[in-house]
């Protein structure tokens, strides 16, 4: 079988952005049930993923599906960082 790794750095706040990481989350979650090794990594914008509302309202329960199959292998610290989000502590 395959290794795949996906590195996802749309911006969910896009919508064609956001439909672009959908995507990659959803031929991650394929591949993974067909037997191979895969990972999804956010970086940069797409570190907003987990937290963001979208205007493409497929992208939660597409993370979420991926969280599900434990495809989700982390996220840049420096780009989910709160200052960096801009979420006040």
């Amino acid at each position: 079988m395959g290794k795949y790794a996906f590195i996802i750095l749309c911006n969910p706040e896009d919508l064609s952005e956001a439909i672009k990481a959908a995507h990659a989350l959803h031929y991650a979650v394929q591949l993974k049930r067909l037997g191979h090794d895969v990972v999804v990594y956010f970086d940069g914008l797409g570190s907003k993923i987990p937290i963001a509302d979208s205007p493409y309202k497929g992208l939660r329960p597409a993370y979420e599906t991926a969280q599900n199959e434990g495809v989700i292998y982390g996220a840049c610290g420096y780009c989910a960082s709160p200052p960096h989000l801009n979420i006040q502590g």
